[in-house]
């Protein structure tokens, strides 16, 4: 069974106030704004982050291939907040034990083949995976 474990309110409200910080340990989740897609939310290195129509809240249903081709968003040693993102981060122990972010409840990853930041080549693959957003 999957238990979301809520990232810490604390956590939370300094991501609200306090600076961005370029430590390359932390994750820094952010928000991006593309003219044809709206606002997204991005990770490690400004990487877009999606969501997967097969998952249900707090649960991926993503295994094997489908995490090769779609890396599990994960921040063993701590996350930024952007002062954008206003909606709930949490945590989901996957069944291969891997600790997965969510943001509100839904399983977050990147798109193996996204080269830079801004790139949502991703986004409508096979009409199953789309942008997170905020």
């Amino acid at each position: 069974m999957n238990k979301a474990v809520m990232v810490s309110a604390l956590a939370l409200a300094l991501g609200a106030c306090a600076p961005m910080t370029a430590d390359p340990n932390v994750l820094t989740l952010g928000v991006a704004t593309d003219a044809a897609n709206g606002p997204y939310l991005t990770g490690a290195g400004g990487q877009t982050i999606y969501t997967f129509k097969n998952d249900t809240a707090n649960q991926s249903a993503c295994v094997g291939q489908c995490l090769t081709n779609w890396p599990a968003v994960t921040a063993s040693s701590g996350v930024q907040i952007s002062p954008e993102l206003r909606g709930k981060l949490a945590v989901i122990r996957r069944a291969d034990g891997v600790e997965q972010l969510t943001y509100n409840g839904m399983p977050l990853y990147y798109w193996a083949k996204g080269t830079a930041p801004g790139d949502v080549s991703g986004n409508g693959v096979n009409d199953l995976w789309m942008l997170a957003r905020p």
